[in-house]
């Protein structure tokens, strides 16, 4: 006796498959898509922005881009999640940046005594040279303390983010030795 094939009503259908059904307009696959993720896109971006309102324009926007986006993401090759997280992350870290920019120094990274936190100082000589500091590790290095640091993001979290890295933990700990050396010689 032969099994008949498996229909799309045996299984729910996964992210992947929602957002390839999104890219074909379909906007009941993507209301679902939307609200199986949006409770962590909305986390992850609150997180970062920690603004509730600044938060929910940004989740938005991420969820807009993701609808004329669809048809890019390839379900063999990556995540649905990580993909959404991914342009979550990107467009949060921009606003952060942006309104950092306009407030320079609220938030540095503190180092001292190889435990680096999130600590709000003052413009002050010491956050000018953690800034200075910041400015001269290269993308990644930024991006893995960002993530680690800055987000509170796990090492597994942060893999997931940067495409599936498996040498997250080595690369937090050189930026921080980096980071450091830095340091000490300004």
């Amino acid at each position: 006796m032969t099994r008949p094939p498996v229909s799309a009503t045996d299984h729910p259908p996964t992210l992947g498959e929602l957002l390839d059904r999104a890219a074909h307009g379909d906007h009941a696959a993507f209301a679902r898509l939307y609200d199986d993720t949006a409770p962590r896109v909305y986390g992850l971006v609150l997180r970062i922005v920690r603004d509730p309102a600044l938060a929910e324009r940004i989740t938005l926007e991420v969820f807009l881009a993701a609808w004329r986006t669809s048809g890019t993401f390839d379900r063999f090759s990556g995540e649905a999640m990580a993909w959404l997280m991914s342009a979550a992350h990107r467009e949060a870290v921009d606003a952060a940046r942006t309104a950092e920019s306009s407030a320079p120094g609220r938030y540095v990274a503190a180092v001292a005594a190889g435990v680096t936190t999130l600590v709000p100082l003052e413009p002050t000589a010491l956050a000018e040279r953690v800034l200075t500091a910041l400015a001269q590790l290269s993308r990644a290095q930024r991006e893995m303390l960002e993530l680690v640091y800055f987000t509170g993001y796990t090492h597994a979290e942060t893999a997931l983010l940067v495409g599936g890295r498996a040498d997250v933990p080595r690369l937090v700990r050189e930026s921080l030795v980096r980071l450091r050396g830095l340091l000490a010689a300004a």
